[in-house]
């Protein structure tokens, strides 16, 4: 019996496989402060990534008792009271 002939074409070179340079992130923060300075007010920093058009990555709103985020399509708010804040800051 005759040997069939494959009809791929026989490899000459391997093909390597090119890694993608990443971009360097570019975030922008939006402050909301309000106008005049309450003594109890918050202040919200809105989070975008990203150039050109920046999405919304989140919200951070700061207060006395601590800090809350919220992700970009969140219905609640996070809580992190000051030393739980802390505690997590020092583990990184």
């Amino acid at each position: 019996m005759a040997k069939r002939r494959s009809r791929r074409k026989p490899r000459t070179a391997r093909r390597t496989r090119r890694t993608r340079r990443r971009k360097a992130v570019r975030s922008m923060v939006t402050i909301d402060l309000p106008e005049r300075p309450l003594a109890y007010a918050d202040a919200i920093f809105r989070v975008f990534v990203g150039e050109k058009p920046p999405h919304k990555f989140g919200e951070i709103r700061l207060s006395q008792g601590g800090l809350d985020w919220r992700g970009r399509a969140g219905k609640r708010w996070r809580r992190y009271t000051w030393r739980r804040l802390a505690r997590v800051l020092d583990n990184l």
